[in-house]
């Protein structure tokens, strides 16, 4: 997994990372998708950190 935040480590202005941070929210908002429970989501990420350890383990 990635982000495609700019993040103060690249020196990004105050003004810009809120204007960014606000664009990204407003993205997420209108994504005509439907929400995913929690619950799904917590489920999905565990799994997702289970595999990567299980890979580790190997």
């Amino acid at each position: 997994m990635t982000s495609d935040a700019p993040g103060t480590a690249q020196g990004l202005p105050d003004d810009e990372y809120d204007a960014w941070f606000r664009a990204k929210v407003q993205r997420a908002l209108q994504d005509p998708r439907p929400s995913i429970p929690h619950e799904e989501a917590m489920a999905r990420v565990e799994a997702t950190i289970q595999a990567i350890a299980d890979r580790r383990n190997r």
